[in-house]
C-alpha cells in the first residue's frame, strides 16, 4: 500500500538528517479512499510529539504523488525481532517485553489523551497495534509508527459498521464485529502484542481468515504462565485484564495500562533499560548490523543531483532510487546571462547612434540619402551634366552631350515658398571641369562628387528651412 525510502534532509551551514520517506504505491494513487487515508495519517501523526511514536516531520505532494517525511529508526521491526528469537533459540526475555509493552502504552495514552496546538484533547485511535508496527532501533529505541488508519475524536470521517479496519490476528473482539471503537481497543490490540512477546506464540490464529476472526470475537484467552511456566502469576492478571472481552472490563486508558506494567517490573526488582534491548539486539543481528552499516555508510556518501535547503532531498534507498524529491536552490549571488549583457551593449551602440545623429541635424546637417532626390540631375552621370561654356582641354568634345538643365523640383511643405536653388548649376559645371581622363580615377572621382553635390545641395536646403521657419 506504500513503500518507504531513505533519505537525507539537507539545510544550510552543512546541517543534514536522515529521514524515512514513506510514498504511495503508485497503482494506488487514483484510489480516492486510500489516498484520503493517507492524508488523515499525515494530519494525525503530525500533533504527535512523544518519545516513543516516529515524529512526522513534514508532508507533500511530489509530481502527483503524496509522501510524508518522518524519523528514521535504525532497526528492526518487532515481529522481525520475534521471528529471530524463536529461529535462533533466543527468545526475547519477559522483561524486555514488559519494557517494550510499558513504552507502547506510554505513547498510546499520549496519542489519545494528548492536546493539541489549541489545547483540545487529541483523542486518537491507533486500530492498528502489532507487531509489524512496533520498531525497535539498534540502540534499544521502542517507537509506534503507521497512523494509516487512526481515527480521532474530532474526525469528520466514520468507519461504516460492519468495515474491519486493522490486521485480523489483532483486532479487538469489537472492531471484529465492527462496533465502534474507543482507545480501550488499542490497549485489547496491545495486550494481544504483549501474550506473543511473552508466550511467542500467536495468540489468535485460525485456519483461515473466518476462524480468526471468530477467535477474536470470542476472545478466550489463555493464560500466559499456562503456555510459560516459569512466567509469574502477577504477570497473567496484568495480561488477562488488557484482554478481557468486555471495554469495561479492561484497563481504561494507557496510563494506567502503563502503571500496572511499571509496577510489576519494580515488585521483581526489574529495570530494564534501551541499553538492554540494544544489546538483545545487537546479539541477533550482529552479521546483519555489520552489512545494514557497510550499506548505510555508502548510502549516506551520495549526494543529491540537486542541492537543496528544503525538507525532503534525493533518495537514497538500496530499495529503490526512482524518487528523487528535489527542489531548487535558492542561491546567495546573482548572474547575469551573456546574451543580457550583448543586449545592454547593442542598446548602448544604438543611442549613442541617435544622440549624434540628433546633435547632427540640430547643428545644421543631415544624413545624405543613397539616392539624389527626384528633379536633381546626378553627377556620377558625366554625359548628361550640361556644360555652361566650350569644353575645357580636359574633355573631348564627342565625350559631353550637351544638354539644357532643368531646375530641380521643390518638394512640398515649407521648401515650396523657395525658389530653385541657383548654386546647382554652377557646382556641376565645376564639376565638369575638374573630371580626369583616365577610367579608373574618373570612376573614383565621379563618387566623390556625387556624395559632395549632395551634402552641399542638402546644407543649402536646411540653411533655407531654417532661415523660413525663424
Amino acid at each position: 500500500m506504500a513503500e518507504l525510502f531513505l533519505a537525507r534532509q539537507v539545510g544550510v551551514m552543512g546541517f543534514e538528517r536522515l529521514v524515512a520517506i514513506k510514498r504511495i504505491l503508485s497503482h494506488l494513487t487514483k484510489d480516492s479512499e486510500f489516498v484520503e487515508m493517507f492524508i488523515n495519517e499525515a494530519k494525525l501523526s503530525v500533533q504527535i510529539t512523544h518519545p516513543h511514536v516516529v515524529q512526522v516531520y513534514d508532508f507533500g505532494v511530489e509530481e502527483g504523488t503524496y509522501f510524508i517525511a518522518m524519523e528514521y529508526i535504525m532497526g528492526k521491526s518487532l515481529s522481525e525481532i520475534l521471528a529471530k528469537g524463536i529461529k535462533t533459540g533466543v527468545p526475547l526475555p519477559g522483561g524486555l517485553a514488559v519494557y517494550i509493552a510499558e513504552k507502547i502504552a506510554s505513547g498510546l495514552d499520549h496519542a489519545f489523551r494528548g492536546t493539541s496546538i489549541s489545547g483540545k484533547p487529541l483523542g486518537i485511535i491507533h486500530r492498528d497495534i502489532s507487531p509489524q508496527n512496533i520498531l525497535i532501533g539498534y540502540n534499544g529505541e521502542v517507537k509506534l509508527v503507521d497512523f494509516g488508519i487512526a481515527k480521532a475524536a474530532s474526525s469528520d470521517h466514520h468507519t461504516r459498521t460492519g468495515t474491519l479496519k486493522g490486521k485480523l490476528s489483532y483486532l479487538s473482539p469489537e472492531q471484529a464485529w465492527g462496533k465502534p471503537v474507543d482507545q480501550r481497543s488499542d490497549l485489547f490490540s496491545l495486550g494481544i502484542v504483549l501474550h506473543e512477546m511473552l508466550t511467542g506464540r500467536r495468540l489468535f490464529k485460525g485456519e483461515n481468515e473466518i476462524s480468526t476472526i471468530e477467535k477474536v470475537r470470542t476472545a478466550v484467552i489463555p493464560a500466559p504462565s499456562s503456555i510459560k511456566p516459569f512466567l509469574p502469576k502477577i504477570l497473567d492478571e496484568v495480561v488477562l485484564k488488557a484482554l478481557a472481552r468486555e471495554p469495561g472490563d479492561r484497563f481504561q486508558n494507557g496510563g494506567d495500562f502503563e502503571e500496572h506494567l511499571t509496577r510489576y517490573l519494580r515488585t521483581l526488582n526489574l529495570a530494564p533499560a534501551a541499553k538492554d534491548i540494544s544489546s538483545y539486539v545487537r546479539g541477533l543481528y550482529q552479521n546483519e548490523i555489520e552489512t545494514d552499516l557497510s550499506e548505510f555508510e555508502q548510502l549516506i556518501r551520495i549526494q543529491p543531483k540537486t542541492p537543496v535547503n528544503t525538507p525532503v532531498v534525493a533518495i537514497t534507498s538500496p530499495m529503490d532510487q526512482s524518487l528523487n524529491i528535489t527542489q531548487p536552490v535558492q542561491k546567495s549571488g546573482k548572474t547575469i546571462p551573456l546574451f543580457k549583457i550583448g543586449i545592454g551593449i547593442l542598446s548602448a551602440i544604438v543611442a549613442f547612434l541617435l544622440i549624434g545623429i540628433i546633435f547632427r541635424v540640430r547643428n545644421g546637417s543631415a544624413l545624405l540619402p543613397l539616392e539624389v532626390p527626384k528633379g536633381i540631375q546626378s553627377p556620377v552621370q558625366a554625359e548628361s551634366i550640361p556644360a555652361a561654356g566650350p569644353p575645357q582641354n580636359s574633355f573631348s568634345p564627342r565625350s559631353v552631350t550637351t544638354q539644357a538643365v532643368e531646375p530641380p523640383q521643390t518638394p512640398p511643405g515649407p521648401f515650396a515658398v523657395h525658389p530653385p536653388d541657383p548654386q546647382l548649376h554652377e557646382d556641376q559645371t565645376e564639376i565638369q571641369r575638374q573630371i580626369p581622363n583616365e577610367p579608373d580615377k574618373k570612376r573614383k572621382f565621379m563618387e566623390m562628387a556625387k556624395r559632395k553635390a549632395i551634402e552641399r545641395y542638402y546644407e543649402r536646403r536646411n540653411d533655407r528651412l531654417r532661415n523660413a521657419t525663424e
